[in-house]
């Protein structure tokens, strides 16, 4: 499970992942992330590289953010797990997916090449491209969780 992986990296305050490179490795902040410009996920070659995101707080996506996938890296392998909320911006491109204490909003126009997973809230989706990858490594999130999503191409609307 995520939140057991021992960080490779990990910022003590607030972290706006934009404009950075990262290989395969465990992130996390102990206050929350955020995503301005262009995030790159830089595999080195191996399709089963791996991602982990871990945020005690929130994560946020400004406006037409993106993650770019080189290398080989796959949204399959991709691990966002937040302490309390999700909001990913208007028109942003979103790769991974996310596991959220409380909820998730995808505001309008937001595509997402993942899945959206809220314990304790909602997920609210405001005409969203959601795709859900077909999995390619054991990477998870909590224990059962993807068993109950769905491997197809959705067009959600709220």
């Amino acid at each position: 499970m995520a939140e057991l992986r021992t960080p490779t990296t990990t910022y003590a305050t607030a972290q706006d992942l934009g404009g950075l490179v990262l290989a395969p490795g465990v992130y996390s902040s102990d206050v929350s992330l955020g995503l301005t410009g262009i995030l790159t996920l830089d595999g080195g070659g191996d399709p089963n590289a791996s991602w982990i995101f871990q945020s005690n707080s929130t994560l946020t996506t400004a406006s037409n953010s993106e993650i770019h996938l080189l290398g080989g890296a796959q949204a399959s392998n991709i691990s966002w797990q937040v302490g309390s909320s999700a909001t990913l911006g208007s028109h942003s491109a979103f790769e991974g997916s996310i596991l959220a204490l409380t909820s998730i909003t995808a505001t309008n126009g937001a595509s997402i090449n993942g899945r959206l997973l809220a314990i304790n809230g909602a997920v609210t989706l405001d005409h969203n491209l959601i795709t859900v990858p077909e999995p390619s490594s054991a990477l998870l999130l909590g224990a059962g969780v993807f068993s109950l999503c769905l491997t197809r191409r959705r067009q959600a609307h709220a």
